[in-house]
């Protein structure tokens, strides 16, 4: 939100900081919005990729994961953020695919219902939010199946 209302502020001031008036003020909102949107998907993928290495590091009803080097099977133990954007890359993939299965399952389950001339009135983005937290619980601990380079171990 923060760096939505920066740029916001920065466009305004860099086009001379004209009175405000009901024109400006919808045209600096809809700007808001805009910026506030872009930035919320850009600071997910991030947030995403940080929980991803700091599920190294913590100890959950005593497993923890381990990130292993694939011919030795040896553990890493200090993790750079180059080590885990493979891994995230595929738990991101795996989370969009979710989501769009969540998406056609409750979309077949509105048509079944007889709702299907407005099958997607009721999406916003805050259904596809709670869609990608629930993918990526699900998805999660389905990594250790689907890479080579995660292991579970007692901690």
């Amino acid at each position: 939100m923060l760096l939505a209302l920066l740029i916001t502020g920065g466009i305004y001031l860099g086009k001379g900081a004209v009175p405000l008036n009901a024109e400006v003020w919808l045209a600096l909102r809809d700007l808001f919005w805009f910026w506030f949107a872009l930035s919320w998907s850009i600071s997910l993928l991030i947030g995403l990729l940080l929980v991803v290495k700091r599920l190294f590091y913590r100890c959950i009803d005593h497993k923890r994961l381990v990130f292993v080097l694939c011919p030795s099977q040896e553990e890493i133990r200090d993790l750079r953020v180059e080590d885990t954007i493979k891994l995230w890359r595929k738990w991101l993939i795996s989370i969009i695919w979710a989501v769009a299965a969540q998406v056609v399952i409750v979309i077949a389950i509105e048509y079944l219902m007889g709702r299907g001339e407005s099958v997607l009135s009721w999406f916003s983005i805050y259904w596809l939010y709670l869609f990608v937290l629930i993918a990526g619980a699900i998805t999660l601990p389905m990594m250790d199946a689907r890479c080579k380079m995660v292991k579970v171990k007692q901690c």
